[in-house]
């Protein structure tokens, strides 16, 4: 037997099953998954179905902004998430300006100077051993 895939409903599915639960009282929770796998065709566990009405009253009060979002992330930390979204809004509108300054900038250095960012995730949380300086 194949392993089970993780089905994860977006942001725009989770809110529709708040307004089918709020408008029809169904008696059990393998009622609703049995709507969801009519309606999108997919089946998930009576946990998500639990987990979901849940936050019901919450999901329903506030607007869905991004309704194809499955998951959200916290912030860990919240100054660089603020410093690098006032960054992308401040060269947003001068996006090949900025590339050209970048581009100026990483002239000045050797290549193997020059760190790429992508890797950044590797030592993000990477604790230095003082006694190897």
């Amino acid at each position: 037997m194949p392993p089970k895939s993780k089905i994860t409903l977006t942001d725009a599915q989770k809110y529709e099953l708040c307004v089918y639960a709020r408008d029809h009282k169904l008696k059990s929770r393998s009622e609703y998954v049995n709507w969801i796998e009519q309606k999108w065709g997919v089946r998930v566990d009576e946990s998500t179905i639990t987990r979901i009405l849940q936050t019901k009253d919450r999901r329903l009060s506030t607007e869905v902004n991004n309704p194809e979002t499955k998951r959200h992330r916290s912030v860990t930390v919240p100054e660089l998430e603020l410093a690098l979204n006032e960054f992308i809004l401040i060269y947003q509108a001068i996006v090949v300006d900025a590339l050209r300054i970048l581009r100026d900038k990483c002239a000045e250095y050797s290549p193997d100077r020059i760190y790429n960012m992508d890797e950044t995730g590797l030592f993000y949380r990477y604790v230095v051993n003082s006694s190897q300086y």
